[in-house]
């Protein structure tokens, strides 16, 4: 399951497309007021929808890849429904209600890092 950034949509994904179906199932869709998912006039959570979206393509276990904002909702899947994450890649990714900061903002540097990634698989069940 691809979870895009906060800064674009599932189109993110695109230099990716053809490598991963090939080998995996894979799904990419659009965070809600993103691309071509309308922005809802009531309160939402994206974690619910990607809950909501697993169950609905009727995919038990995932592993979940996410970038930024992505990596966000990734992190909220995996703490609040840790029985539908099977891994988590994550780029830039923080815990929500967290502050985050950088290790360049900690160091007084202004420029943020070109990336950074975690990979996360939960224990053996």
């Amino acid at each position: 399951m691809l979870v895009h950034a906060g800064i674009c949509d599932s189109r993110m994904w695109d230099p990716q497309w053809d490598a991963f179906p090939a080998a995996h199932r894979t799904v990419r869709y659009d965070l809600r007021g993103f691309g071509h998912s309308p922005l809802p006039p009531e309160p939402y959570s994206h974690a619910r929808d990607l809950v909501a979206l697993l169950e609905r393509l009727g995919i038990q276990q995932a592993t979940l890849v996410g970038a930024s904002l992505g990596g966000r909702v990734a992190l909220e899947v995996a703490v609040t429904h840790p029985e539908v994450v099977d891994a988590l890649i994550l780029a830039d990714a923080a815990l929500p209600g967290l502050p985050g900061r950088t290790s360049c903002e900690r160091s007084g540097r202004r420029r943020t890092p070109p990336w950074s990634a975690a990979i996360w698989t939960p224990p053996s069940r």
